[in-house]
């Protein structure tokens, strides 16, 4: 949301991720990029670097966030395990 509302476009491309200029909602070729008057394109270049800063700082926080994911994901696998078989556990211990 960020990113259109500064006129730029995070897109999915071959190589990875792109951030483009938009305007009026498409994104702007190269060509007709270069043919903005200079401000508009400095503007056009500092969002898309602020963008493209933010992507990459998301990014770097994806490992971490994955562990974190699988870390949780483990702990619900014991906990969930652990409600199941408790009952059972008790009663033994109750013989």
């Amino acid at each position: 949301m960020e990113a259109k509302k500064k006129d730029v476009a995070v897109i999915h491309t071959e190589t990875g991720l792109a951030v483009m200029p938009l305007k009026n909602g498409e994104v702007l070729k190269s060509e007709i990029f270069e043919k903005l008057l200079e401000k508009e394109q400095k503007e056009c270049t500092v969002a898309m670097e602020e963008i493209q800063d933010k992507v990459q700082d998301t990014l770097s926080r994806a490992p971490q966030w994955k562990k974190e994911h699988r870390n949780k994901i483990r702990k619900l696998g014991r906990e969930a395990t652990e409600f199941v078989v408790r009952h059972l556990i008790d009663e033994l211990k109750i013989k």
